[in-house]
């Protein structure tokens, strides 16, 4: 779900609370006669009429030319969403990601990775509010961040690094067995990482500008995927046809479809 804020009151406060948003709904389409459950990847972007009878209505759809193919719907991993972007990972395909930016044309990109991190832990993020690119990667205990500049480039600058099982030693709970097995990255902000043992619940976090290590306090009903908090003040219905509507000539339709 994408947002803008930035609303005011008469007063001139800022209201912390989108004005409008779009839903993407990325989907899986199997192509038919092709053993193999080999298919592609599909988008939908909604967003909400405002003029007139309210509804929703396709904003986008977005696919990719040529076609991607995936293997099954398990094969694209969502890994994060920097500034305009929204970006996945490959099962079929280590050596690139999947990326879609709303200021883009309704086609998905791909992406290139460095060939020395292909087959690792990823996750892409907005670091600091910057406009680069920023891919963390973990092999390992080994973390590494690297930045891009624009999306089509090849070109990546390592910014950081750090091995895990040194940097954390002074951490109370610390144990070398911690990261003989997989580490994973539990969450992500703008500004640190969180990461714990595959095997343990043993949470640290490490600041990007400085790249300290902090102990982190786990909380029983903490999720351990990536979050984005929203509060909307209603549940939205998406109501939406996805093809053109055929009676009325006036494009896709907005609610129940009576074509």
């Amino acid at each position: 779900m994408h947002g803008r804020r930035g609303a005011t009151t008469c007063e001139g406060r800022t209201i912390d609370a989108m004005s409008s948003f779009r839903v993407i709904c990325v989907l899986y389409h199997e192509f038919t006669g092709i053993s193999g459950n080999i298919g592609t990847a599909k988008a939908f972007v909604f967003e909400e009429r405002r003029m007139g009878k309210r509804g929703w209505f396709v904003w986008q759809q977005v696919t990719h030319k040529p076609q991607i193919h995936l293997h099954g719907m398990e094969s694209l991993h969502f890994i994060g969403r920097p500034s305009f972007s929204l970006f996945w990972s490959m099962e079929d395909d280590h050596s690139s990601l999947l990326a879609y930016n709303f200021r883009w044309p309704n086609e998905f990109e791909i992406v290139p990775l460095p060939g020395h991190i292909r087959g690792s832990a990823l996750r892409v993020m907005d670091i600091n509010n910057t406009n680069l690119v920023h891919v963390v990667c973990l092999q390992g205990d080994n973390l590494s961040i690297f930045a891009q500049r624009t999306y089509h480039s090849t070109d990546w600058v390592l910014r950081k690094s750090l091995q895990l099982m040194e940097a954390t030693r002074e951490l109370a709970g610390h144990k070398d067995e911690h990261f003989r097995g997989s580490t994973k990255i539990v969450s992500t902000s703008m500004s640190s990482i969180v990461f714990s043992p595959a095997e343990e619940t043993w949470l640290f976090s490490i600041d990007f500008e400085t790249m300290e290590v902090a102990k982190c306090k786990y909380k029983a009903h903490s999720s351990t995927c990536v979050a984005y908090p929203c509060e909307l003040p209603w549940l939205p219905a998406l109501r939406a046809c996805i093809v053109r509507c055929s009676r009325r000539g006036r494009g896709r339709c907005s609610d129940i479809c009576i074509c």
